[in-house]
């Protein structure tokens, strides 16, 4: 069974960037729902147990010839079983965006449709990535800021566009988080476009890829990658709360080996 939803529906349930398309057109959706903790991921491709990263050769054709994978999540621990579906679907070679939060009723993807969140979003928002910066500048000032400060560095690469980029920028911004992030770090947003500008400042620091937006580095104030593990994970910031973030960076450990 090949499920469709509009492309608009694709593009606000996860941060996957559509361009150039008619948002009345249909595009192929596979659905791949995770659950469970870190230590006990299971997987369903629409309704059947899927088995990551060795699908069978009938759930590997059906990956492989789906126009878009959407990986949704169900339970309020399951983001890192989301991220780790993602990942392990990119090491088959199968590109796949997520939606860590439950939607209301994943029946309702099934068939095709979705109901768009009205109103005002339920997280704060801000639109802080500048297309017209110079990217590499902001990034070496606030290594200059850091190595006078002693503080790290906080690089948030996403766009303005991505739902989840505004989330976590507004979340920055809430006095409580803000107060926080000024005394331990130094601040510097990138605009990646549809992840197709300023990639070469994620390779500078050790990310070959942005899978997803935003994508959040910690560095030490001589530019080494602190999180390694978690840049990519904050594909989800629009639906953490903001103990969650706050917690995150204000108690933040370095990830290095």
């Amino acid at each position: 069974m090949r499920i469709c939803v509009p492309v608009a529906a694709v593009a606000l349930l996860a941060c996957s960037p559509v361009s150039g398309q008619d948002e009345a057109e249909s595009h192929s959706l596979l659905l791949v729902t995770a659950s469970g903790v870190p230590e006990s991921c299971g997987y369903q491709l629409e309704q059947d147990p899927l088995a990551l990263p060795r699908p069978d050769a009938d759930q590997l054709a059906k990956l492989q010839s789906a126009g878009t994978i959407l990986v949704a999540g169900v339970g309020d621990t399951s983001f890192r079983c989301v991220t780790r579906a993602v990942d392990q679907l990119n090491d088959l070679g199968i590109s796949a965006e997520f939606e860590e939060k439950a939607w209301q009723n994943l029946r309702s993807v099934a068939e095709g449709g979705f109901v768009q969140r009205e109103g005002e979003p339920d997280h704060p928002e801000a639109t802080v990535y500048d297309r017209e910066r110079t990217a590499h500048s902001d990034v070496d000032a606030a290594l200059s800021r850091a190595q006078q400060s002693g503080n790290r560095v906080l690089l948030v690469l996403g766009a303005n566009w991505c739902h989840d980029s505004r989330g976590l920028a507004g979340w920055f911004e809430t006095p409580r988080v803000a107060r926080m992030l000024a005394r331990k770090y130094e601040v510097a947003y990138v605009d990646v476009g549809y992840r197709d500008r300023n990639i070469d400042i994620a390779r500078r620091f050790g990310i070959d890829e942005i899978k997803g937006t935003p994508t959040v580095l910690v560095l030490s104030p001589e530019g080494e990658l602190l999180n390694p593990e978690s840049a990519p994970t904050w594909r989800n910031a629009a639906s953490r709360s903001e103990d969650a973030i706050f917690d995150y960076f204000d108690s933040f450990k370095p990830e290095l080996d």
